[in-house]
């Protein structure tokens, strides 16, 4: 795995010894700097070099927060930074209200926005008729029983776009379900993947506990309503009456809403185009609160300049470097 340092340098990210890091640089004029990453307490040995009364932080949250996550986070960067700049610098980006509610009430700075506004919806769209379309469930999943994929036992027709599992006490053997698709060993390529959702009909998720959870969003952009069992960390976000089918997590529960959701696309009731067109107009939301954020920041500091030119400036897919295309291959 190589790094396109031309990118790098570009979009602003530190390079550290042997490593390309989740902290990128996307403003630093006018003795202000302003940073974007994924997590804090991970980022937390470069953030003791970069934090300082004109430095701030916006921070995504990728994973499942649970009760106490913030409490417990605010506590460690009190102990972090006994000036408490760890508390008034960085400005968490939650997936949730509730995430946003908590993050206050422990006393740190949060705007509601959620992490899935920052996928590209120039990359992830329509290009398939229905006619196109041969299966009739996409999973696109780490073979790990977190994921429940044995909620896809009797599903046929099925495409498996397949993660790395990186943890062999939790590994499922994805072969089980007998899919029409997997990718196996090979990692595909975001266009690959692109691909197969629109060879799909319908999108899966099936993790009870998680973050916002990428993928779920990747398939509304391309047109896909997503089944999935309730769940926690932000993914419910997205989805309306109009978007999505939320079933009783057993496999039975998931054929008779696959049923229903096959059924609702025939009828009309599910749209491709407006489950597409939903998405982006709520990422455009969020996008709103994040450019009202930074703008606060930048007035705070007397820097004046138009803050939607500007963020178009320096967005590009997901933000950070995961799944971007900072890393090449």
């Amino acid at each position: 795995m190589g790094i396109n340092l031309e990118l790098v340098k570009k979009y602003g990210f530190y390079i550290y010894p042997d490593d390309v890091n989740s902290i990128r640089r996307i403003y630093q004029e006018n003795g202000l700097t302003i940073y974007f990453m994924e997590g804090v307490v991970h980022n937390i040995k470069w953030l003791k070099d970069l934090v300082n009364l004109n430095s701030y932080f916006y921070a995504i949250i990728p994973h499942w927060t649970y009760p106490n996550f913030f409490e417990e986070t605010a506590h460690f960067l009190s102990e972090s930074f006994p000036d408490q700049l760890g508390l008034t610098q960085i400005i968490w980006m939650t997936n949730t209200e509730e995430q946003m509610h908590q993050a206050h009430a422990a006393g740190m700075k949060a705007i509601f926005c959620n992490h899935n506004c920052w996928l590209d919806e120039n990359i992830f769209k329509i290009e398939e008729s229905d006619e196109g379309r041969v299966y009739d469930l996409a999973l696109n999943c780490r073979p790990e029983t977190m994921k429940n994929p044995q909620l896809a036992l009797g599903i046929p027709n099925l495409a498996i776009i397949k993660g790395i599992n990186h943890n062999k006490n939790t590994y499922w053997d994805l072969m089980q379900l007998n899919p029409a698709y997997i990718n196996n060993d090979k990692r595909l390529s975001v266009p690959e993947v692109v691909a197969i959702l629109n060879k799909s009909k319908v999108g899966g998720i099936f993790s009870a506990k998680e973050g916002a959870c990428y993928s779920s969003s990747e398939f509304h952009l391309c047109g896909l309503p997503v089944l999935s069992i309730h769940s926690e960390g932000g993914r419910d976000v997205w989805f309306t009456d109009e978007n999505s089918i939320v079933f009783v997590a057993s496999p039975e529960g998931l054929q008779i809403a696959l049923r229903e959701a096959l059924r609702r696309l025939t009828s009309g009731d599910f749209s491709r185009s407006r489950i597409r067109e939903q998405h982006i107009n709520l990422s455009e939301r969020f996008r709103s609160q994040f450019k009202a954020s930074l703008n606060n920041i930048f007035s705070s500091k007397g820097v004046f300049l138009d803050v939607d030119n500007y963020f178009k400036s320096i967005y590009f897919h997901k933000m950070t470097k995961y799944g971007s295309s900072i890393y090449v291959g």
